[in-house]
């Protein structure tokens, strides 16, 4: 089967509420692409749905392991590491080279909020900053770079 038809049809099964049968269609789909990062998050997704910590937590690992150039992948992969507990692997996906590359505001916030996380308030900080150059702006981004600010003693602004 076409790794578009297993895609789309594991998101069905997940609307549907078969975990099971979009595991199975995501399991199929990554023996095919197995550097499918999106299909890895997916297929974690479902198994701590399933209450399969142990497997979900493997899967967002090695999503991290193949991680494309894309700062929004890069983000929703280490807020789950994160949210799983595995700050090693969190740490290790926020050194991604995309990163330094993305011109995404809206990435780069996602990205300062997982350092935020991690206590690196300079590091959040930093992208903060870098989202501001870039035209990024909401009330929640306001609010959580005036935080930062704080944090890192920058009071004046």
């Amino acid at each position: 089967m076409h790794t578009q038809r297993l895609w789309l049809r594991a998101q069905q099964h997940i609307a549907d509420g078969r975990l099971d049968a979009a595991a199975s269609n995501l399991q199929s789909l990554l023996e095919r692409e197995p550097g499918n990062a999106q299909a890895r998050m997916l297929l974690s997704s479902v198994a701590l749905g399933r209450g399969q910590l142990r497997q979900g937590c493997a899967e967002a690992i090695a999503a991290a392991q193949t991680l494309p150039d894309d700062a929004e992948m890069i983000a929703t992969v280490a807020m789950c590491l994160f949210r799983v507990g595995e700050t090693v692997a969190t740490r290790q996906c926020m050194q991604h080279p995309a990163i330094a590359r993305t011109r995404d505001g809206a990435a780069l916030a996602r990205l300062a909020h997982v350092w935020q996380m991690l206590g690196e308030h300079a590091s959040a900080l930093a992208l903060m900053d870098r989202a501001k150059a870039l035209g990024f702006d909401n009330p929640e981004f306001r609010y959580f770079r005036a935080l930062q600010l704080q944090f890192n003693g920058r009071l004046h602004e």
